[in-house]
């Protein structure tokens, strides 16, 4: 496209800063919510800088999380004193192993349990650093990801003996990439991108996930394999490989490196299905399939150029499909079910629930955003746009409440979708401060806020709940402020108040995200056709199991 016209601008993003978007062009992250023309209308609606700061806080927070701690060669993995203190009795091991596959596994299936035992049995922890230095990550890997489930790990860095064991397999990282080891080298660095989810290692957790997408191509897994290695395990460390990338990408607001249109190995299904016979792994690889199509649709590059009937038409479609994909799920894990604590045998169950149900509103949060954001002359396609926004920002605010803040839960879960929510409800309420519903989202700011200062606590203040709390109190007092003005001119006349523009709509008329700072509409858009994903015989006839 750039090609074709090589004298035209460059086209993309370019924020400077991670919770920032684009001027013109809308991301599929949650998190870069607000481009900065949008902060500066804000900031002159409230009439005063308070937001901005609150937004810088924020960015720095999220550097702090995501930039490298170590130096460039710290981890060259060509010396074994990193694992003299970190030396696990068999006793411990083995109770480390038992929690991965009792509490880690079933969510992310990928191993093969007798004979992952049989090879650390059979060649010694000890002593396949130096013969299988994938294996050795491996086990380090899944040590850690178990000491995590047997309160072994914390928040924070310092003196955690989950994270020890998660440097020892880190300290491999140079020799996998550089001596690939086929399936363990793959199953490693799918271990380790598990293990690096969470709050403390999300520095590591793009990085790991990304070098498993590389090594997954490179070793043809995405194709079926024939070089005589297990075909079952191959393929379940392909589809999590795929679930992962798919999800970060889309987040991360970039590309994938995993080709749709050029995967064929058949998918597995679970070893260890959830309540009931449920299969959350082919859920989450339906899923990821969605967010694939999603963001290639209508958050590429290309995507920039289609008009906007072709935008909304795209957007449309793929909520009938996201739908589609919900109806497919059982009633406990459904969004459109009541989530109750009480109908859920174990964590695992509720937690799985508690996934997909994000999961679910974050696509739909990111397809009504961009709606909302893109010139229509349909009032009641925006409206809709509008209300499924703040309905999936209100739901997952209140789920908050049944959120378990544990090392173990992956940051997304607990920080990108109670802060994106929040971005939601806090554009609403400021541009709509007359609106009926805005009291009843001010209280669920209230509540996002409350969540935040929990997460605080239980985190010893790793997450600042500071950010959250001020977005909240600049809402509230916006609207108090609003009311005290609006009582005195009650007495008054107002025409000039119900002055109609051309479009008879009151220039006073609050609107939630009532046109963006440099709208879409005045862009040079083409009319090229929107490529239905959907419909046609073109994909590979193994997708049907996904549907």
């Amino acid at each position: 496209m750039v090609l074709r016209g090589y004298r035209s601008s460059s086209r993309g993003s370019t924020e400077a800063s991670l919770v920032k978007s684009h001027n013109i062009y809308v991301g599929s992250s949650g998190l870069a919510f607000f481009s900065e023309s949008r902060i500066d209308s804000i900031t002159a609606r409230l009439g005063h800088n308070r937001f901005q700061q609150a937004m810088e806080n924020i960015s720095n927070c999220v550097k702090s999380f995501i930039e490298p701690i170590h130096p460039p060669g710290s981890l060259d993995g060509e010396s074994k004193e990193t694992t003299d203190f970190v030396k696990l009795s068999p006793e411990l091991a083995n109770s480390y192993i038992e929690a991965f596959f009792k509490s880690a596994h079933p969510s992310y299936p990928f191993l093969d349990r007798r004979q992952f035992e049989t090879n650390i049995f059979e060649h010694g922890a000890e002593s396949i650093f130096d013969t299988s230095p994938s294996l050795f990550a491996l086990y380090y890997a899944v040590l850690a990801i178990g000491c995590q489930y047997e309160g072994g790990d914390s928040f924070k860095l310092e003196n955690c003996l989950a994270q020890k064991l998660f440097r020892v397999s880190l300290t491999c990282l140079p020799r996998i990439v550089m001596r690939t080891e086929g399936l363990l080298s793959l199953q490693a660095l799918v271990a380790m991108a598990v293990f690096a989810q969470s709050v403390s290692c999300i520095r590591y957790g793009n990085m790991l996930i990304t070098e498993a997408a590389r090594m997954a191509v490179y070793l043809r897994y995405n194709r079926p394999v024939r070089n005589g290695e297990d075909a079952a395990q191959c393929a379940r460390a392909f589809w999590l490989v795929y679930i992962l990338e798919k999800l970060s990408s889309f987040v991360c607001y970039r590309a994938s490196i995993l080709d749709d249109e050029d995967i064929g190995i058949a998918f597995p299904g679970s070893l260890d299905p959830l309540c009931g016979g449920f299969d959350y792994f082919l859920a989450m690889a339906r899923f990821a399939r969605l967010l694939s199509i999603t963001y290639g649709s209508l958050f590429t590059i290309s995507a920039t150029t289609l008009s906007h009937e072709t935008i909304h038409g795209a957007i449309d479609k793929l909520i009938e499909e996201v739908e589609g994909w919900k109806s497919t799920l059982p009633r406990l894990f459904n969004p459109d079910y009541p989530f109750r604590p009480m109908d859920f045998n174990n964590s695992l169950c509720l937690n799985a629930s508690l996934r997909l149900r994000y999961r679910y509103y974050s696509i739909v949060m990111a397809l009504s955003r961009l709606g909302s954001l893109t010139y229509t002359s349909k009032q009641q396609r925006l409206a809709k746009y509008r209300s499924l926004a703040c309905d999936s920002a209100r739901n997952v605010i209140e789920l908050t409440t049944h959120i378990d803040i544990h090392p173990t839960m992956p940051n997304w879960y607990l920080v990108v979708m109670p802060i994106s929510a929040c971005f939601v409800l806090f554009d609403f309420v400021i541009n709509n401060p007359a609106h009926a519903e805005t009291g009843k989202f001010l209280s669920l700011l209230g509540i996002v806020a409350g969540y935040f200062n929990r997460l605080e606590f239980c985190t010893d203040g790793v997450v600042r709940s500071t950010a959250a709390a001020e977005i909240a109190e600049m809402a509230r007092q916006f609207i108090a402020g609003k009311e005290n003005r609006a009582e005195p001119s009650m007495m008054q006349a107002s025409d000039g108040l119900q002055e109609r523009t051309k479009s008879g709509v009151s220039k006073d008329q609050d609107e939630f995200w009532d046109a963006v700072d440099n709208p879409m509409s005045e862009l040079d858009l083409s009319s090229s056709s929107y490529i239905d994903f959907f419909q046609g015989s073109d994909l590979n006839s193994f997708w049907e199991i996904l549907w």
